[in-house]
């Protein structure tokens, strides 16, 4: 038995489109947003399906109407895709089997159409609301077959070069380019029978209905999303500008398809683009690295969305965090030798400074930190930003100063995400 899901909408804060709408009535009219009917008209289930084991009849007498109709979030571009068969061949004005539409059925917009033997003259795409032209109507000039299923799908586009189209089994038959101007987007579908002109009893069975806003195709019905499962979402750092990774495991029997990370470390929700995994993966991880802000207790939130390969989207909870001031990390020998290089008598008197520092075991592995040395006056030291690696593993550099007198250089482990970690082990000399 084919599925049912319920109605899917856009993500649209995330600027993903999925299928809008799908349903082959195994459920009823339960689906739908509503149905309307003329008194005496008729809408029910019955077992003479497209596939499955129901589909939708509608039974209309004289100039009258009886259709289901769903309301969705509007779209720039609406496909509506329908199995019908009809019983008998209506007059002149013909029967309307479908229609995309704006509000209020496209009276404040536009809407585009498919009818049954307008004008004797098989399938006619009707468009109305444009700015330019404002009404059309085009036949497939073909015989249609009574009792017969017919795959029928409308393509309603809105623009300055908008396309409207009519596809039977899967071929294009009828196309229309206008121009919609400021007319809103397609936000509802209606199927089943609307009629202006007919005397006597007409009867139409629909199925498998599907709403997207791309072409759809003949197939019975579209696999059914099923959105993954995720677990083990988390992070590995809370330290103040860290380089942070979160994470989150996925699973899908259909097979992964990609994922968008979304956080609010830069002060207000935003959302990454889309990244695809390789292949179709029934596991798979996304990992995310950001650096983290640079002020402490800044409480961070974070969330991951995956989509499979049937249309399925899910999203993890919300992961949090809170920044945290690091560790301090201390030096605890500092070897420093000092060597005047004087160019002259005169000052400026140039030093070579060098030297080692060794570090305390809990100061190795920090990421993000690095050895710098001051020199100056305490405590108004300066960093020297030139400073030499030798191949012993000491480090070496030139100091130039004016004045004699009692100088201090001191070692220090300090980070690029913070202020200096703990405190440092000082060389104070004399020149």
């Amino acid at each position: 038995m084919k599925q049912n899901p319920s109605s899917l909408k856009f993500l649209a804060s995330l600027g993903i489109i999925l299928i809008i709408f799908q349903d082959g009535f195994e459920n009823g009219f339960t689906p739908w947003s509503g149905q309307s009917a003329s008194s005496g008209n008729t809408l029910t289930t019955v077992t003479d399906s497209h596939s499955g084991s129901y589909a939708m009849k509608s039974v209309i007498k004289d100039c009258t109407y009886a259709y289901v109709y769903k309301t969705f979030a509007s779209s720039q571009q609406v496909n509506l895709r329908i199995w019908v068969k009809v019983s008998a061949r209506p007059p002149w004005a013909g029967i309307e089997l479908a229609m995309i539409a704006t509000n209020n059925w496209g009276t404040d917009g536009h809407y585009v159409s498919v009818t049954y033997n307008a004008g004797g003259k098989g399938f006619a795409l009707e468009t109305h609301g444009a700015d330019s032209p404002a009404w059309t109507v085009q036949y497939t000039n073909e015989a249609i077959s009574l009792n017969t299923w017919y795959c029928l799908e409308l393509e309603a586009s809105s623009g300055s070069s908008a396309t409207q189209k009519l596809y039977v089994n899967g071929v294009l038959k009828l196309s229309k380019t206008r121009n919609t101007g400021s007319k809103p987007y397609p936000n509802r579908i209606r199927t089943g029978q609307h009629s202006q002109a007919w005397n006597g009893v007409m009867t139409v069975i629909i199925d498998d209905v599907v709403v997207s806003s791309s072409y759809i195709g003949t197939g019975a019905s579209p696999p059914t999303p099923s959105p993954p499962t995720w677990s083990n979402l988390g992070h590995n750092a809370t330290d103040v500008g860290a380089v942070c990774k979160m994470y989150t495991k996925w699973n899908s029997p259909n097979g992964l398809k990609g994922y968008i990370f979304s956080w609010n470390g830069t002060g207000s929700w935003t959302n990454s683009t889309w990244t695809a995994w390789s292949g179709s993966p029934m596991t798979a991880w996304s990992n995310v690295t950001k650096t983290l802000p640079l002020t402490e207790e800044v409480a961070v939130g974070y969330c991951f969305y995956a989509n499979e390969t049937n249309g399925g989207w899910n999203r993890t909870s919300i992961g949090s965090l809170v920044t945290t001031k690091p560790p301090s990390y201390e030096s605890t020998i500092l070897t420093l030798n000092f060597d005047p290089q004087p160019s002259s008598q005169l000052p400026p008197y140039r030093y070579r400074v060098y030297g080692s520092l060794t570090l305390a075991s809990n100061a190795t592995g920090v990421s993000g930190a690095r050895l710098r040395f001051f020199i100056g006056y305490n405590p108004d030291y300066a960093y020297l930003t030139t400073v030499v690696t030798r191949s012993d593993g000491s480090y070496e550099f030139y100091w130039s100063t004016v004045a004699t007198g009692e100088y201090s250089i001191k070692g220090v482990y300090q980070s690029d995400r913070a202020l200096v970690l703990g405190t440092s082990v000082e060389k104070t000399a004399t020149w």
